[in-house]
């Protein structure tokens, strides 16, 4: 793309005698690539800026990019390759959003869980505290005390009658 006719230096009368009486800065290294080369790259960049035109299309979200050059291939190359990276940029920041989201979010079920677990565990401990025991729980010290119980109910019921039981009950 540099080597283009729009990169190459043109002379402008202005420019050449504002370069006389400012202080040069350090020149380039011949034969370095751009990315090396801080006064060819904002050359360039101006010279990029200055031919592409961004504009928003009303009432959408899309936006129109033009960039004039003499070449159209080397103008549809651009356009395509600018399209490509706002795409890539979006779906990496979509990503990125994405993925701090659900890092919070399992950070949020993590503690959650653990406060759930607390809980469960002050209730249990509350119920062996209260003596309540629970159907569907794996406490078999509490069944062992619930069938204990319930045995001997029935073996103090086993030798009365059950009207007589009834009848002291209603004299009391």
């Amino acid at each position: 793309m540099e080597n283009t006719r729009d990169f190459q230096p043109h002379w402008n009368p202005l420019a050449s005698r504002m370069n006389a009486i400012s202080a040069a800065g350090p020149k380039d290294p011949e034969g370095t690539t751009l990315g090396y080369a801080p006064n060819r790259r904002r050359s360039a960049l101006k010279v990029f800026t200055k031919n592409l035109t961004v504009k928003p299309v009303g009432g959408t979200r899309l936006i129109e990019t033009d960039y004039l050059n003499p070449d159209p291939q080397l103008a549809a190359a651009l356009i395509n390759t600018l399209k490509q990276e706002l795409e890539d940029y979006t779906f990496q920041t979509c990503y990125d959003a994405t993925n701090q989201a659900s890092q919070w979010l399992t950070g949020q079920l993590s503690a959650l869980r653990k406060d759930s677990e607390n809980l469960q565990a002050k209730v249990v401990e509350l119920d062996k505290e209260s003596g309540v025991y629970r159907l569907g729980t794996p406490d078999a010290q509490g069944w062992s005390k619930l069938i204990g119980c319930s045995g001997s109910i029935a073996a103090g019921d086993a030798g009365h009658e059950p009207g007589r039981t009834r009848q002291k009950a209603t004299n009391i």
